[in-house]
């Protein structure tokens, strides 16, 4: 897309500036060049900046996951239409999340692949939470275990010892509660449940939920004798499509019908 001068001259100003092995570098100039249709700028005076440093840097690392991505799927660069690239090449330079430069690096091989380059993708990207990436990467409906305080709580499928269950000591004695929830509950909501912040489960589902990525719903146990529920977080239609966009769990989604 450009001459050989032009890439050389950006690798040289930022290669001495930022912190990355020279083959991520010029994997990431290149990809982003590629899907510029244009050569790569970068303001040498503005090296100077720390905040225009580390983004430069975030934009390389996300490009650099970005091309190993295109490279394990036969995925060939193309030019992108600019008002769907400047704004995510802006967003992106803005995270240095592994999940989210994780999702920032796979929105942009499905615009390339695909033309998934809905600007409203971004938008919604730009405003997630690491924690709220991990939920979304989880299969749907995800699942959590709320007690009567509406704080996550988590059953014990794995028989773990009693110092490494979290808030779960109340179940053991209740075997229709147990029951119902072996039925509902998976080890992969077990275990997403294990990687983010609890007490923080309802703020991140009311933000996916205002963003309309998500619906949310409840499943009252069975025996109905006990204020425990379990809170579901399901896709809406919209949010498959941004999922299937930015995360590594694809979902195929179902046209509605007439």
């Amino acid at each position: 897309m450009s001459d050989a001068s032009d890439l050389t001259t950006a690798m040289t100003i930022l290669g001495g500036a930022i912190g990355v092995a020279k083959p991520v570098l010029e994997a990431g100039c290149r990809l982003l060049e590629n899907v510029l249709g244009k050569p790569l700028k970068v303001a040498g005076g503005m090296l100077a900046d720390q905040l225009y440093v580390w983004q430069w840097e975030n934009r390389i690392n996300f490009a650099n996951r970005a091309q190993q991505l295109m490279d394990e799927n036969g995925v060939a660069a193309k030019v992108l239409p600019r008002g769907f690239l400047i704004p995510l090449l802006e967003a992106a330079g803005n995270v240095d999340d592994p999940e989210l430069q994780e999702m920032w690096a796979r929105l942009l091989v499905s615009a390339v692949e695909r033309d998934a380059n809905h600007p409203a993708y971004v938008h919604l990207l730009r405003q997630l939470s690491p924690d709220e990436a991990i939920i979304l990467n989880a299969p749907s409906p995800r699942r959590f275990v709320m007690n009567e305080g509406k704080t996550p709580d988590l059953p014990n499928p794995l028989k773990l010892p009693p110092e490494q269950r979290p808030q779960v000591a109340h179940w053991i004695n209740v075997p229709d509660m147990m029951e119902s929830l072996r039925y509902h509950l998976s080890t992969s909501d077990v275990a997403l449940v294990e990687r983010i912040h609890r007490p923080s489960i309802l703020l991140y589902a009311t933000h996916l939920k205002a963003l309309g990525i998500i619906a949310t719903g409840e499943i009252r146990p069975h025996n109905g004798t006990v204020p425990e529920h379990i809170l579901e977080l399901h896709d809406t239609e919209f949010g498959k499509s941004f999922v299937d966009a930015c995360c590594s769990r694809r979902v195929s989604v179902t046209p509605e019908a007439d």
